[in-house]
């Protein structure tokens, strides 16, 4: 380089960086009410399950239905679910409108956080209230097998951590 300058090539794909033991990637995205919502909204306040799908996909929906009926359980562990769909904002508020959803569904109309989580398919990460990816689940096989996962990591995060809500320990 003539002038001492050195540039870099920018790739145009994005590589996925959500990784158990990371920080969760920031994003805000629009809900089916068009509202904004942002993952760091809920930092130090409720454990996140974000739950990546398609409006079109048949499982996805049953996935979607299968929160829908532990949703209070899930609510009971101090965490809040975050539905992220790969589709435009008509396509994501259509599928919570149909399966009457009582929890927060995001629309990623580019498929760009779908990219940056590596979602490919329906895909949950479960992160703590500080923001640290500590499960990640694809969504295949027996529904009620997966769910009991999600519940008992939900349920061991605040025993990890005394600060978390776990006002003593056992001697």
């Amino acid at each position: 380089m003539p002038d001492g300058k050195v540039e870099f090539a920018m790739e145009q794909t994005i590589a996925p960086i959500a990784e158990v033991g990371r920080l969760a990637p920031a994003f805000s995205l629009t809900d089916a009410a068009g509202r904004t919502v942002s993952l760091w909204g809920f930092k130090d306040r409720k454990n996140l399950r974000m739950v990546f799908f398609a409006p079109d996909g048949a499982s996805d929906r049953q996935l979607l239905n299968r929160i829908k009926r532990d949703y209070a359980k899930i609510r009971a562990e101090n965490a809040e679910v975050l539905a992220v769909g790969r589709g435009s904002a008509a396509d994501v508020a259509g599928v919570a409108k149909d399966l009457e959803l009582p929890y927060i569904v995001l629309a990623d109309p580019t498929g760009g956080i779908h990219r940056l989580y590596g979602a490919a398919g329906p895909t949950t990460f479960l992160a703590d209230r500080f923001g640290e990816i500590v499960l990640r689940l694809d969504s295949t096989g027996d529904l009620d097998e997966w769910m009991d996962k999600l519940l008992t990591r939900l349920g061991l995060i605040e025993l990890q951590c005394p600060e978390c809500g776990v006002p003593t320990w056992d001697q």
